[in-house]
């Protein structure tokens, strides 16, 4: 660690910063901050390549010594570092959905909340829409409160906006409003989804 301050720092020298902070990350690949460390060292160099595969090669040996907690955790960082990639939404929604995958049988986990909110970023602009919507009806089903409102607002606004399923749309929007009567925001999501079936 102090090694890798130095390369980034007077020394200069992003790469052999990369370097140290993976090889450190190699020794503590569940401490957040070394995460954190070698993922800003290898976008600094421009070698994000080089933490995708740092992390998928901690995946595959988690996953070789049973998997668990650490390897769905492992997934959720890979997915953010693809995500940050050019057109990587794609390969990160692969990720993410094998940590959902690993979450079937604990549905209140609360890192699905995150993962579920990591698959609306990367599915967003796909022509299908049911992806997103399927996601939204978990989040749905297992939120409360306000993360509940947020769901349900998108998800009327997402069968507003396909005929197939604009029926559906009214009744999620009013259950939305029964808990969060904030016209505003539902006139703006009725805007929206006009605008997009129009297109």
């Amino acid at each position: 660690s102090e090694l890798a301050a130095l390369h980034e720092g007077p020394l200069e020298r992003p790469r052999d910063a990369v370097d140290a902070r993976l090889a450190a990350l190699a020794l503590a690949p569940d401490a957040a901050a070394m995460h954190d460390q070698a993922l800003a060292a290898c976008v600094r160099a421009g070698e994000l390549a080089r933490y995708v595969a740092a992390v998928t090669g901690l995946i595959d040996r988690s996953e070789a010594e049973g998997g668990g907690d650490r390897s769905i955790d492992l997934l959720v960082r890979l997915g953010r570092a693809l995500e940050a990639g050019p057109d990587g939404k794609a390969r990160a929604a692969e990720v993410y959905e094998r940590a959902e995958a690993l979450l079937e049988s604990r549905p209140l986990d609360p890192r699905l909340t995150e993962i579920w909110k990591a698959l609306e970023r990367c599915y967003a602009g796909d022509p299908d829409l049911e992806k997103t919507a399927r996601v939204l009806e978990k989040r749905v089903r297992v939120a409360s409160d306000a993360e509940r409102v947020d769901a349900l607002y998108a998800l009327a606004e997402l069968r507003l906006r396909a005929p197939p399923t604009y029926d559906l749309g009214p009744d999620l929007q009013v259950e939305a409003t029964d808990h969060d009567r904030d016209e505003a925001r539902a006139e703006a999501a009725l805007r929206r989804a006009a605008s997009a079936r129009d297109r």
